[in-house]
C-alpha cells in the first residue's frame, strides 16, 4: 500500500527532526572551548535549544494536521461535485430521450413543420 501525504510529510518532516537526532548533549558540549564545556551554561542552551526546536516540530505537526483535514476536504468536495456532474449529464441525457420520443410519437406531417420551425 501506497503510503500516505501524512506519513511522507511525518517521516521527512518531524522523525529525524528533535535536536537529540540530530546532535547529543554531548557533542553540543564538545563544540565549545575546553575552559566551557563544564559550564552549566552549555547544558542550558542546550536544553533552550532542544525547547525551540521542539516548539517548531510541534507547528510543523500541526501544519501537517491542517494540510490533511484541508485535503480530505478538498477530495470530499471534488467527490461531491463530480458526482452533481454526473446526475446533471443523466438529467440532461433523460431530457432528450423524452425529447425524441414526444417527437417520434407526433404525426410527420408535424415533425416536418417543427423541423422547417427551427432549422
Amino acid at each position: 500500500m501506497a503510503p500516505t501525504e501524512a506519513a511522507i510529510l511525518r517521516n521527512y518532516l518531524l522523525l529525524p527532526s528533535r535536536l537529540p537526532s540530530i546532535i547529543s548533549l554531548q557533542e553540543f558540549t564538545s563544540l565549545f572551548p575546553k575552559s566551557q564545556q563544564s559550564s552549566p551554561q552549555v547544558r542550558a542552551l542546550y536544553r533552550d535549544l532542544q525547547q525551540q526546536r521542539n516548539a517548531v516540530v510541534d507547528a510543523v505537526s500541526t501544519s501537517i494536521d491542517a494540510e490533511v483535514k484541508q485535503a480530505k476536504a478538498l477530495r470530499r468536495t471534488i467527490i461531491r461535485t463530480k458526482k452533481e456532474s454526473e446526475l446533471e449529464e443523466q438529467d440532461d441525457e433523460i431530457e432528450i430521450e423524452r425529447t425524441v420520443r414526444q417527437l417520434t410519437a407526433m404525426p410527420p406531417v408535424i415533425r416536418l413543420y417543427l423541423y422547417h420551425d427551427y432549422a
